[in-house]
């Protein structure tokens, strides 16, 4: 007796694992996805006509029906194990995860681009979308109806003087973002009158430019005409000045960008390894989970995750190939029974 007691016991626990059912009657979700204070609807397969008994986890009290179609509402964010008997038998046991909300924050949907408060005529301008989650793009030059560009990065060379309207949006929604930029004339370089004039006036020479010779002044030191005339003054080259490098971010695939979040995950890298990709710009926003970040504080967060699975990241890139925004998935393991 004792015998066939522990085997009932070995059965029952063996169905409570692999999901096994006595009759073969299924708990199928309709719904892609649960989440609290929405209705999470349950199909049984096939429908036998019986008088079905759900126990949906949380603490509800028992509901019989007859019907193959059953929605319920759970209240709190978490792991529920779902229960379905027939006839007082239990057919079929699985494992519901119920998410919380997540509010979307408004860098998902909205345009954010940068213009500079002024710049001079005929200077050929760069307009990037940094907002991570865009995928269409309008964008309007001044009040002209027609659609100037329908790409992230833009450029524009203004032809006149004057105070220019720069506006954007994405996704196809009605509401722009409008910045302006104020457009100078090129400065000319004006002619300094020269303070070596002819005459006993020292008036300027006609023509008010300045005549700079760097020619010898005197004859050479030694010479029959040189005299008790002063040594001439040394000339001085004016020192070259170099234009500084614009930084440009090293090529990387999204799949190596995973591969190294992992590492990051895994205790092996850190935010200093993404430098070369971000242009030294460690601060970029970060979009994980509904809510923004800065890269490194992102990768201190990362650090302290368990149980990560994979890493799947969507960065925008600005013209010069720097990272300057990414939006982040982190895909945890399931642990036993999916917990």
């Amino acid at each position: 007796m004792v015998g066939i007691c522990l085997l009932s016991v070995i059965i029952f626990a063996f169905r409570f694992v692999s999901g096994k059912t006595v009759i073969d009657t299924n708990i199928n979700y309709v719904s892609d996805s649960a989440f609290v204070k929405e209705p999470v609807h349950f199909k049984i397969a096939p429908n036998t006509g019986q008088v079905h008994s759900w126990d949906f986890g949380d603490g509800t009290p028992v509901v019989e029906d007859t019907s193959s179609f059953f929605s319920h509402t759970y209240q709190e964010p978490r792991n529920y194990v779902v229960k379905l008997f027939v006839d007082g038998k239990c057919t079929d046991i699985q494992n519901l995860e119920v998410y919380e909300h997540k509010i979307i924050v408004n860098e998902l949907s909205g345009p954010d681009f940068y213009v500079p408060k002024s710049a001079f005529v005929n200077d050929k301008l760069s307009f990037t979308d940094q907002s991570p989650a865009s995928n269409t793009w309008e964008w309007h030059i001044d009040d002209d109806p027609a659609v100037y560009g329908r790409a992230r990065d833009i450029s524009y060379t203004f032809k006149t003087a004057k105070t220019y309207k720069i506006s954007l949006k994405v996704n196809g929604k009605d509401n722009y973002i409008t910045r302006y930029i104020e457009i100078m004339p090129k400065p000319v370089d004006v002619p300094i009158a020269s303070n070596t004039g002819g005459g006993a006036g020292g008036g300027a020479k006609p023509g008010g430019g300045v005549h700079i010779d760097y020619g010898p002044k005197n004859p050479p030191i030694g010479s029959p005409d040189n005299g008790n005339k002063p040594p001439m003054q040394p000339v001085f080259e004016p020192p070259k000045t170099e234009e500084p490098k614009t930084k440009r971010g090293e090529d990387i695939s999204n799949a190596q960008l995973s591969s190294l979040l992992d590492e990051v995950s895994d205790g092996k890298k850190s935010a200093l390894d993404f430098s070369k990709y971000m242009c030294d710009n460690l601060d970029i926003p970060v979009i994980y989970d509904g809510s923004k970040y800065s890269f490194s504080a992102f990768c201190l967060m990362l650090r302290k995750m368990k149980k990560v699975k994979q890493i799947i990241v969507t960065p925008s890139k600005n013209p010069n190939n720097c990272i300057t925004s990414m939006v982040v998935e982190v895909k945890k393991k399931k642990g036993f029974l999916g917990l």
